[in-house]
């Protein structure tokens, strides 16, 4: 006798993204809204997801995670700091090219926020329908009736945010909760881009910072042919050929590098006129 054995069907858990909500609380952390727009990935979003969903999992039964990230045409962002058109389009664009993402635009008349709830709302449902598990994220209340009404049908919803606050007050309304702030220098892309030391620019300066991540030790170094960039590969004293002054190593987690510091002016321009003022005099070594 022979037995014959079935392909596993990966079980897949769609992700819907109440996208105003999730870039309002970026920003709400102190972060401007053109690095959000410059960098943000959800390539991010989905390894941090992936990590609490299939934790405990072998690999060959981790579930197949597809992001719908839900977004109105008109400009996103508080009063104080919206989006550029030419900032929105430019992130979408990149989205859309990212693996297994959906980006759904719409355009109704109205209340934006109000408009993509409704619809968002309406994704989970849809969802919940015809899968096991689904994810949420968001960072508003308005959503605490659609999750009861599934927690009431026995659907497993996966709310996760930003906002720790929001996260305790859903905790009895949902199955799991994750908290994507302790997680959020993962949710950017870091090129750690190199400039010219002769015409080195503030604005430059803040690219550089924004571009470096956080979450690893990185140093400030001009090498002797003039170029300008944050090392992640080799800090502190390490690795130093060719190198003709560096700056102290920025600890990892300290918010030295990251979107976030660089939305700190301060910060930059302190780390600027250090730079300038180095290569000016012609400092050597390590500074």
């Amino acid at each position: 006798m022979f037995t014959i054995s079935l392909p596993r069907v990966v079980e897949s858990v769609p992700v819907v993204i109440d996208a105003p909500s999730f870039i309002n609380d970026l920003m709400e952390l102190g972060i401007d809204h053109d690095l959000v727009a410059a960098q943000l990935t959800l390539d991010g979003l989905r390894q941090a997801l992936n990590d609490s969903i299939n934790y405990g999992l072998p690999a060959h039964e981790a579930h197949n995670i597809t992001m719908h990230f839900i977004f109105a045409k008109k400009l996103c962002g508080p009063a104080n700091g919206k989006f550029t058109q030419t900032e929105m389009d430019a992130l979408l664009e990149r989205l859309m090219r990212e693996t297994g993402v959906n980006v759904e635009e719409i355009d109704l008349p109205g209340h934006v926020e109000k408009r993509v709830d409704v619809l968002v709302q309406s994704r989970i449902e849809e969802f919940a329908r015809a899968h096991r598990q689904v994810v949420l994220v968001v960072g508003d209340q308005d959503y605490v009736p659609v999750l009861r009404r599934l927690r009431v049908r026995g659907c497993r919803v996966i709310v996760a945010s930003l906002r720790r606050d929001f996260l305790k007050q859903l905790a009895g309304e949902t199955w799991r909760v994750v908290d994507l702030l302790p997680l959020q220098d993962g949710l950017f892309t870091y090129s750690y881009p190199v400039f010219k030391a002769a015409t080195f620019t503030l604005s430059e300066c803040r690219t550089m910072i924004a571009n470096a991540d956080d979450r690893l030790l990185n140093q400030v170094r001009i090498s002797e042919s003039g170029d300008v960039f944050i090392s992640k590969d080799a800090v502190g004293n390490r690795g130093l050929a060719g190198i003709k002054f560096c700056l102290e190593t920025f600890d990892a987690g300290n918010s030295y590098s990251g979107p976030l510091a660089a939305s700190d002016r301060s910060h930059v321009e302190e780390t600027f006129c250090d730079i300038r003022e180095a290569w000016q005099m012609g400092y050597r070594g390590h500074i």
